[in-house]
């Protein structure tokens, strides 16, 4: 199925995911209304220029006082007005880890999660904790995307665009973990290889709704809900980084920042550049960058190491699930 932005699809759908996502069945209304909204692209470009505009502000804001991370706490910051404007929204995204992020024995505050690498694992912790991530997966995808999909997700509630009867906060912490998990087979591809792959009750909520592969891409497939996660639009974050960077959305400050984000870095888009970013990421975490990581390798947390992170909370909670952990980053 194709999905639209039509109404009269609901129903259909709706239906569809709760057999899809048994576990989610009392959300799958909300999860179907952020999927025709994220596939309909002119509705979400329109709230994306209003967005990116709101974005710039606090911007620009937050750099005459010479904050740190000014991007993602602009991301915060609009987050934030946006849950205390309105009791229905919910959309408190916690702006620190102190409960999962120890370091040399004291909790500290951190505000940018980063994954890289294989963090199938992790991501399913920090998703259904509530934290916001930079995605390093590579650069056709954006390091913010699904932090961009979720702000504008806020917005268009909090503006009557669309109608979910359950929190932002929460629907984005339902998204992804054990419970989430597909009840079937869905076509994917394999992260690192392009591959078309098969995954059996393993695909979760997020992939559907704001994770999919597009089907442009190398061995990508024509949407066909459920059947496969690939889509041509903004429920694809490598669609809307792509549209930030060369086209429909590039003339807009998100679009512009982006753009000279990925110049000032020499980052490039397209075939073999997500293998050239992860190196790129593994290089600077040798020479000992302000760039804090962390690499899991089952059930190592290297705290040997004084000035790295220590997740073993996170980790406890996660035993037993897959050996290859992953990678995970904060910046300091």
């Amino acid at each position: 199925m194709w999905i639209t932005g039509d109404k009269g699809q609901k129903g259909e759908l709706t239906v569809a995911m709760k057999k899809l996502f048994p576990k989610r069945a009392g959300l799958a209304a909300d999860y179907v209304e952020i999927m025709q909204f994220l596939s309909d692209r002119p509705l979400f470009e329109k709230m994306f220029r209003d967005v990116s505009a709101h974005v710039e502000d606090f911007y620009k804001f937050r750099k005459q006082r010479a904050h740190r991370n000014a991007l993602t706490g602009s991301f915060h910051n609009l987050f934030r007005c946006l849950h205390r404007a309105s009791d229905t929204v919910g959309c408190d995204f916690p702006m620190t880890h102190e409960d999962i992020v120890i370091l040399k024995g004291d909790k500290i505050s951190v505000q940018n999660v980063t994954l890289t690498g294989n963090a199938a694992t992790l991501f399913g912790g920090i998703v259904s904790r509530g934290y916001l991530f930079k995605d390093e997966t590579g650069p056709s995808h954006g390091e913010y995307a699904h932090t961009i999909q979720w702000l504008v997700i806020a917005y268009a509630k909090y503006f009557g665009v669309i109608k979910l009867d359950t929190a932002v906060l929460d629907l984005y912490k339902q998204a992804a973990g054990s419970g989430s998990l597909v009840s079937g087979e869905v076509y994917a591809l394999d992260a690192d290889t392009d591959a078309l792959i098969v995954l059996k009750n393993r695909t979760p909520v997020w992939s559907f709704i704001v994770d999919c592969f597009r089907s442009g891409e190398r061995n990508g497939l024509p949407e066909d809900f459920p059947g496969n996660v690939f889509v041509e639009n903004y429920r694809s974050p490598g669609y809307l980084t792509d549209q930030m960077l060369h086209r429909r959305l590039r003339d807009t400050f998100l679009g512009t920042h982006i753009q000279n984000r990925y110049l000032k870095k020499a980052i490039t888009t397209g075939v073999g550049s997500r293998v050239k970013f992860r190196n790129d990421w593994l290089t600077k975490q040798k020479v000992g960058s302000k760039e804090g990581a962390l690499k899991f390798e089952g059930t190592t947390t290297n705290t040997l190491s004084p000035d790295r992170l220590d997740l073993s909370p996170l980790l406890d909670d996660l035993k037993g699930r897959t050996k290859d952990i992953g990678t995970f980053t904060t910046k300091l």
